[in-house]
């Protein structure tokens, strides 16, 4: 049984060094929450994260974001993906549906460590299979230029 969680979750510490730091965003309405992170180097786009909150996100709540930025625990994720779209794109098209930034900077591993995303994802496999394909690309991608940016320093 543990196998078959593993085979249709994600692992999210795997794509750490490989992104920059993002952006948490809430919609109040629904208590919908948005983290999205941009892929550094040699991939462009970024990591999408979508899911509940797990507290209430009443205006007071928002309010004291605020003052005092932090971000707001995700439960039930519905969406872990990668975009091609720069991420304030993504943002923007975001704010336009009314959502609201609550914390930046972060990094994702900020975020897993405060135990407000999960390490492992579920998500369907059609998901899981074109997020392996990102990261075996962001993987080939980066050893492909530290191996020639290793030989052009010894050449």
């Amino acid at each position: 049984m543990e196998n078959d969680v593993k085979n249709r979750s994600v692992n999210l510490t795997e794509f750490y060094s490989y992104l920059g730091r993002g952006v948490v965003c809430c919609y109040s309405n629904d208590n919908w929450l948005f983290a999205g992170f941009p892929f550094e180097r040699h991939y462009s786009g970024c990591l999408i994260i979508r899911g509940k909150a797990a507290e209430n996100l009443d205006k007071r709540y928002i309010a004291a974001l605020s003052t005092q930025p932090g971000s707001v625990p995700f439960r039930n994720l519905s969406i872990v993906k990668a975009v091609p779209s720069p991420l304030d794109v993504v943002v923007q098209e975001h704010e336009g549906y009314g959502f609201r930034v609550i914390e930046q900077p972060v990094t994702l591993e900020d975020l897993v460590r405060r135990n407000h995303l999960p390490s492992h994802c579920s998500i369907n496999p059609e998901v899981r299979a074109k997020l392996e394909d990102a990261l075996r690309d962001l993987r080939f991608r980066s050893l492909t230029t530290e191996t020639l940016a290793k030989n052009a320093i010894w050449a």
